[in-house]
């Protein structure tokens, strides 16, 4: 019974992740004028069996039906990302009782819609302002949702979110934005509501350990490349060079989510969030 629960919460999250692939090849672009989805090479409508999430994919060998271009991995691996955040935020739930399915919608929610930000981040190198506010509102309503619900205090969000917040937006101050922009400060102040000030300081500490690593691992690789004969002379990463933060953020958040359950596994104490 539990993985047919599971499986079921796996469908309805990767259904959600293949809403947010149209919102992030779209918001902010025009990409066609006919309203239905269609093939981004050939322009031809495609049909319900051409948008089943995962399934049709796997079913077409990852080309158009029509014009046999190529679909981008894109699509299937955000619903699968929305379909695991799904079940993940299920499990963090133990078993769904009464008032704790309004928290696993707002918080199964808030993460599917930070995947689509960071996407949209890697993708496009923006963060829309409109979908920060999104975030925002998703954590604060899981805040509310688990006052009542698990006796949570508001205020735990809410400092989280101005210490998450308040670190980097200094940051930006400091390196008067060459390191990061706002929009990250932004994100983590969300992250920071969301999982509060205990796993918001060890979500952020993670983020900039990860991002560091990696930002030095370019740096490196690069460097023996272009002192070989396989250098390609293409744009160099530095350490002013600008990297998608918000993925780094977005990793870190989720590690220190899934701390808590892994331990809780071996019955260790944690707080829930």
């Amino acid at each position: 019974m539990e993985l047919g629960v599971l499986a079921l919460v796996f469908v309805l999250g990767a259904c959600v992740g293949s809403f947010l692939n149209v919102f992030i090849f779209r918001y902010g672009f025009r990409e066609h004028d006919a309203p239905r989805s269609a093939c981004m090479a050939c322009n031809g409508t495609l049909g319900a069996y051409d948008l089943i999430p995962l399934v049709s994919y796997v079913l077409l060998g990852g080309r158009c039906r029509r014009c046999g271009s190529g679909i981008s991995a894109q699509y299937p691996l955000v619903e699968l990302g929305s379909g695991i955040l799904f079940v993940l935020s299920y499990l963090h739930m133990g078993a769904l009782s009464l008032g704790l399915e309004v928290v696993f919608a707002l918080t199964a929610l808030f993460w599917v819609v930070l995947l689509a930000l960071v996407v949209y981040d890697i993708r496009h190198t923006l963060m829309p302002l409109p979908l920060i506010g999104v975030l925002a509102a998703l954590a604060f309503g899981a805040a509310v949702a688990r006052s009542y619900a698990l006796s949570v205090p508001i205020s735990e969000a809410l400092i989280g979110a101005a210490v998450c917040g308040g670190f980097f937006a200094l940051l930006v101050a400091i390196t008067r934005g060459r390191g990061m922009g706002i929009g990250d400060a932004y994100v983590a102040a969300v992250i920071g509501m969301m999982l509060g000030l205990e796993q918001g300081v060890i979500a952020s500490m993670l983020a900039v350990w990860i991002g560091t690593v990696v930002g030095l691992t370019l740096i490196v690789v690069q460097s023996v490349f272009q002192r070989s004969a396989l250098g390609t002379g293409g744009a160099r990463v530095t350490l002013q060079s600008e990297i998608p933060f918000a993925p780094f953020l977005a990793l870190g958040a989720l590690i220190a989510w899934e701390f808590s359950l892994g331990l809780s596994a071996f019955g260790i104490s944690l707080p829930l969030w």
